[in-house]
């Protein structure tokens, strides 16, 4: 907690975060993730990975900490008897993790401060979810030292889905 603290402060004062880039199989890294997460909210998370192995130039702890944030706020925010969908994709040029979820839609109001520090939905404060707003910015600023995007997508017929897009090598 402390570390995130400290991280999402560096990332308001305009500083990025610190990476160890190095050869990371972001594939292994997912599972490993959700292997401990359903430990903690049992089977709800569904990987579907038809890239097979995933290998870039990556911080692996970084993207973990990406991994987290993304599935335990689908927990928090999603409906509770749908399956949490992990996608993993790859290209010539990187790779994209999706992760999506079933709940009620994120107002395009939100949307637009999602990743802010500190900012916590309306949506959020008055279901009565606990967070320090912090997760979503450590997600954006994690794919930001990686040189990549995140970007969401949310409706009520659809659900919610956020993107995470990679390099292939995110070294300087």
């Amino acid at each position: 907690m402390i570390r995130d603290l400290l991280d999402a402060n560096r990332i308001k004062a305009g500083e990025g975060i610190p990476l160890a880039i190095q050869p990371c199989q972001l594939d292994k890294v997912v599972q490993s993730t959700l292997t401990d997460l359903t430990r903690f909210h049992g089977p709800r998370f569904e990987l579907r990975n038809q890239s097979g192995t995933v290998q870039g130039f990556w911080d692996c702890a970084g993207l973990t900490r990406v991994i987290e944030n993304l599935a335990v706020n689908a927990v928090k925010y999603g409906h509770t008897n749908t399956s949490i969908i992990l996608r993993l994709e790859q290209d010539a040029q990187g790779a994209e993790l999706s992760v999506h979820n079933h709940g009620p839609a994120i107002p395009p109001e939100d949307l637009k401060t999602l990743f802010d520090p500190y900012r916590r939905t309306v949506s959020a404060m008055n279901g009565g979810q606990k967070g320090w707003g912090i997760g979503l910015t450590l997600v954006k600023g994690i794919t930001d030292a990686h040189r990549g995007t995140v970007h969401v997508e949310s409706s009520l017929e659809n659900g919610t889905t956020f993107r995470v897009r990679l390099p292939r090598d995110s070294r300087s």
